[in-house]
């Protein structure tokens, strides 16, 4: 019976530390393969348990910013786009999609180019968690402590037309 449970608990940790490396590695978690689903309402996640970090208001982007982390370039919006998922709603979908933990979350609007992933000029919600605890991978045993934490930003990004998830990152470490 000993064994066993030692067999259970060796592979709930390496599940675990399996998590934390796909989600902290700066890599893409997913491709944008173009809408999967139409538009669903999304609980709000304030009431979810664990509840999202703390709303900041809304922003734009101001100029052009090329993310080597995702491969997108990101521009400004015109002026008068208005997305048909708001940026409520986006921050709701993208917590339960798999967001970060963090002191805060800032929904920013973005247009992505046509080209690559994307068969045309699309608008996305950019969110942005402040605060986010990142551990890096450990060997298996080493328990993590509060020392190891890096303070770092994490992003979530939505389809601003249809509220699909596009991706998820943590920026590589400086």
């Amino acid at each position: 019976m000993k064994i066993s449970r030692f067999l259970v608990l060796t592979a709930l940790i390496g599940g675990l530390v399996g998590l934390l490396v796909t989600r902290g590695s700066g890599e893409k978690s997913k491709r944008y393969a173009g809408p999967t689903y139409g538009p669903r309402p999304a609980a709000e996640c304030l009431t979810l348990s664990p509840p999202c970090p703390p709303k900041q208001p809304e922003e734009r982007l101001e100029s052009p910013e090329s993310n080597e982390a995702i491969g997108f370039t990101f521009v400004p919006p015109p002026n008068d786009a208005k997305p048909d998922v708001s940026a409520e709603e986006a921050m709701n979908i993208a917590w339960q999609e798999g967001g970060y933990d963090g002191t805060s979350q800032t929904p920013t609007l973005v247009l992505v180019p046509k080209g690559g992933d994307f068969d045309h000029d699309t608008l996305v919600w950019v969110i942005r968690y402040d605060g986010y605890c990142f551990l890096p991978s450990r060997p298996i045993g080493v328990t993590p402590s509060p020392s190891f934490c890096q303070i770092r930003s994490a992003y979530t990004m939505i389809d601003g037309e249809t509220g699909d998830f596009i991706v998820s990152w943590t920026p590589p470490a400086e």
